[in-house]
């Protein structure tokens, strides 16, 4: 009966240490789950943290977008308004070139711009005055076409014109045709600035048949005084 009852001890001994283990995993148990609940619950924040950021930072992404593309569509207009102002500048220019390249060519007087002393521009009445072809007369010195009686006067009037002197810009000279004959011509002359360099833009009248007409009024009124 003593042995019985000590067995009964024991076992319930055993028991009582079993329920407590039980009861400790128990504890144990909730402490992880909720440890781990914790650290979902932390996880989740941080996620939600991250997708607020992430969409901020996408709206913002957005925005700029959308800012740089008006600020694009703006520039590509302005690129386009000036393009065409461009092109309606430079349809004028060549409007107006043309205009004045039609004046210069079929003007009355004589036209040439001179620069290092040789002949760049002439239009189609000075090359009619001096003979020959426009290709014959451009890139050649101007004094090549200068009576030798007034080739002095004429070279230090334009060295003293292309130095900023003070000379007159009208008077009468003689060009040398081709053939040598003398062309009467009263000159107008003017410093320019042509591709970035001095020259001398001249005008050049023909008054030949004025001469001649000089001429034969002196040669009468001196007959007639060798009559009275």
């Amino acid at each position: 009966m003593a042995s019985e009852a000590k067995n009964l001890k024991q076992e319930i001994e055993y028991l009582k240490k079993r329920l407590e283990h039980s009861k400790q995993e128990k504890k144990t148990l909730v402490e992880e789950v909720t440890a781990l609940l914790g650290k979902v619950g932390e996880a989740a924040k941080r996620r939600k943290e991250a997708e607020e950021a992430l969409r901020k930072a996408h709206d913002e992404l957005e925005m700029q977008v959308q800012e740089r593309t008006r600020e694009l569509a703006k520039a590509n207009e302005t690129l386009k308004a000036d393009i065409t102002e461009r092109k309606q500048a430079e349809e004028a220019l060549r409007e107006s070139e043309e205009k004045y390249r039609s004046l210069v060519e079929h003007a009355n007087d004589g036209i040439t711009i001179i620069q290092d002393s040789v002949v760049k521009f002439a239009n189609t009445r000075l090359v009619e005055m001096w003979g020959g072809t426009v290709e014959e007369v451009l890139e050649t010195p101007f004094a090549n076409h200068i009576h030798p009686d007034q080739l002095p006067a004429m070279v230090e009037r334009y060295q003293q014109r292309i130095a900023g002197e003070d000379i007159p810009p009208m008077y009468e000279t003689v060009l040398l045709r081709s053939d040598g004959s003398k062309v009467y011509v009263e000159i107008s002359a003017g410093v320019i600035a042509y591709l970035g360099k001095p020259a001398d833009l001249v005008m050049v009248r023909d008054i030949t048949e004025r001469k001649q007409v000089e001429e034969a009024l002196r040669e009468s009124e001196a007959r007639y005084r060798s009559l009275v």
